[in-house]
């Protein structure tokens, strides 16, 4: 093992030890095994001065509780899951909301894409980066990108939890668009109605729990849609499909500083 090695592992190893994470622009502390998340949480590792707003800890005991009759590779996305699911409960109180989908950064905005699991958001996703490059397009979040709120308009952020492709990374964009995704042979796409939105929206929501946590998300989730729009795309897996859902996408004004 060479200087530069041991030097990357202690340094690595004092991250992880610190527990303290800037995530969706919150300063949170996070204790547990972190067998699956650990690297991810490495780039979200904060040295600042302020103190964390939330701890959020699962214990090995809860760990062992919850792995209870899953199979060994089942077992390391309990706890990536049980993290994502405690954070996005309480971001929804504070500006923020956990929306499955994949999201991409273009040209210095943010697209999204929802869908049930195996609808092929992660595989459009990719096809942005096959149709405009991959040193073009970034890959912001696979699977559990969040959104927030901040300035009279919306971003979305990356974040440590991630899916099956392992895409994730530390950044935040303007929100211009959300689309939502469905099989289809042929490409179209259509802007949604507010209504239509909103129960696609809420679906693939965590819905925070408790009359006040719920009233701060239903305030939040209005706004955005009135000032995100929310497309339905019908489409196959083609690059075509990834420049029509761009072309129309990309004319909307953006939801930040409107």
């Amino acid at each position: 093992m060479n200087a530069c090695t041991l030097c990357s592992e202690r340094l690595c190893a004092k991250v992880l030890k610190m527990s303290k994470y800037l995530i969706a622009g919150h300063v949170i502390k996070i204790k547990g095994e972190l067998s699956e998340i650990k690297d991810s949480l490495s780039d979200y590792a904060y040295t600042g001065k302020k103190s964390a707003e939330r701890e959020f800890t699962m214990s090995k005991k809860q760990f062992d509780r919850a792995a209870r009759g899953f199979v060994n590779e089942y077992r390391t996305e309990i706890e990536n899951y049980f993290f994502a699911l405690e954070f996005s409960g309480w971001l929804a109180k504070n500006d923020g909301m956990y929306l499955h989908s994949a999201a991409v950064m273009y040209k210095g905005f943010g697209y999204m894409f929802t869908a049930p699991s195996g609808s092929g958001k992660s595989t459009h996703a990719n096809l942005w980066r096959q149709a405009f490059g991959y040193d073009e397009v970034t890959f912001i979040n696979d699977d559990k990108p969040l959104i927030v709120r901040e300035n009279g308009g919306f971003f979305v952020c990356g974040a440590p939890w991630h899916g099956k492709e392992n895409e994730q990374r530390n950044v935040k964009a303007p929100l211009r668009a959300i689309c939502v995704i469905e099989k289809a042979k042929e490409n179209s796409i259509t802007r949604l109605e507010a209504a239509d939105a909103l129960n696609i929206l809420l679906s693939q929501s965590v819905i925070p729990r408790g009359r006040k946590s719920f009233a701060s998300f239903a305030d939040m989730l209005d706004d955005l849609l009135s000032r995100v729009p929310v497309f339905k795309l019908r489409c196959n897996i083609s690059e075509d499909a990834a420049r029509l859902a761009y072309s129309a996408m990309s004319e909307q004004q953006t939801g930040f500083g409107r």
